[in-house]
Order: C-alpha cells, then sequence, then structure tokens
C-alpha cells in the first residue's frame, strides 16, 4: 500500500466523513486515497495557543536550530512588540505553512486556498487577524500583494545575530544572500 502524508490522511477522512454524497455512496478513506490527487495544503494554528504551547523563554529544540530561532525570536518580538493588544485565542490565526504542487502553479490556487482558509477562520471561527512568517518570494507576493497583508517586520539574515542560550551568540546566516525573512498581518476587517 502506498503511504500518505498525515496531512493527506486527515483530508481524506475528513472528506469521507463529512461530505454527504461521499456518506451516501459509502466511499472509504482509501477509496479517496487511490483516487485523489492532493495538489495543495496549508497549516495554520491559533497563534495564543502556539505560543502558549512554544513559549520564546524556555529551553527547546530551537536552541539547536538557527532557523527555528530565528522564527520563533520574530513571533515573540511581533506578539510582545508589534502586535499592540493582548493576544487570545482564536483571535490570530498563524499560518504555519502552506504549499502548491509545482505543475498546479500559475492557477492562481495558493491565492485561493488562502483566501479561502482565511475567510473560513474569519467568518466561521472568528479570528481577527492572520499572521505568516515567510522567506519565499511567492508566498509573500500572495499575502502583500493579494491579501492586503501588511510588511510587520523585515529580517536580513546575514545580519540576524543568533542569541542562543548559555551559548553567547552568532551570526549563523553571515553567508546566506537571499530573501528576507517577513513577519506578515493580515486584519481580516480591512479584507471585507
Amino acid at each position: 500500500m502506498i503511504r500518505y502524508s498525515q496531512h493527506g490522511k486527515l483530508a481524506a477522512e475528513e472528506f469521507v466523513l463529512n461530505n454527504p454524497s461521499t456518506i451516501f455512496n459509502q466511499i472509504t478513506v482509501e477509496t479517496v486515497l487511490e483516487k485523489s490527487e492532493i495538489v495543495a495544503t496549508l497549516v495554520a494554528s491559533d497563534l495564543y495557543s502556539y505560543c502558549e504551547q512554544y513559549s520564546h523563554d524556555e529551553p527547546s529544540p530551537s536552541s539547536q536550530d538557527p532557523t527555528a530561532a530565528l522564527f520563533s525570536e520574530l513571533i515573540h518580538e511581533s506578539v510582545h512588540d508589534e502586535f499592540k493588544q493582548e493576544l487570545k485565542t482564536n483571535m490570530v490565526l498563524y499560518i504555519v505553512a502552506g504549499a502548491t504542487h509545482s505543475k498546479h502553479t500559475g492557477k492562481n490556487l495558493a491565492t485561493k486556498l488562502r483566501i479561502h482558509l482565511c475567510n473560513y477562520a474569519r467568518d466561521i471561527k472568528g479570528f481577527q487577524y492572520a499572521f505568516i512568517q515567510t522567506m519565499s518570494p511567492a508566498t509573500r507576493h500572495i499575502y502583500v500583494k493579494k491579501m492586503n497583508g501588511k510588511e510587520m517586520k523585515i529580517v536580513d539574515l546575514a545580519t540576524w545575530q543568533w542569541k542562543k542560550k548559555d551559548d553567547g551568540s552568532s551570526y549563523s546566516f553571515k553567508n546566506y544572500h537571499n530573501e528576507p525573512a517577513v513577519n506578515i498581518l493580515i486584519d481580516f476587517n480591512e479584507r471585507k
């Protein structure tokens, strides 16, 4: 049997369990997985819950990973310095990751999926904002140009100083010459 990612299996399970026609036709998860193709996916969380679970001040695996440490620091700065209000549950949707299969690029699928997620988060779950961190120019373009997101912080990785716990600091990305890391905030009230 072909192994499927957790995301693919979850999508198939939810589709089978919640789609009236699949329920009526008694379609199984295995049937959906065999006949369907997942072309895009998003992973999102409640930023409040994420921050509760992954406190920036606690030692974590990110203390060994400069990329994780960078994004953890950027979340911490955004929540405590830039956001200007106390974080609450179901207030800020944290869009952790998104991917669209390369053969489906140029079809506006990535943008439509992200807009649908944000509309769902706003209309059904009551979220007021979406928070995104990216180093991808395509992702940045979607959230800023097509979805009216605001760039809250832009970090040139070559100049970012990694402040390691109990180990001094270093410039782990000093030879990095590519896209910056960007924090983006979308205000759902501006999107209505």
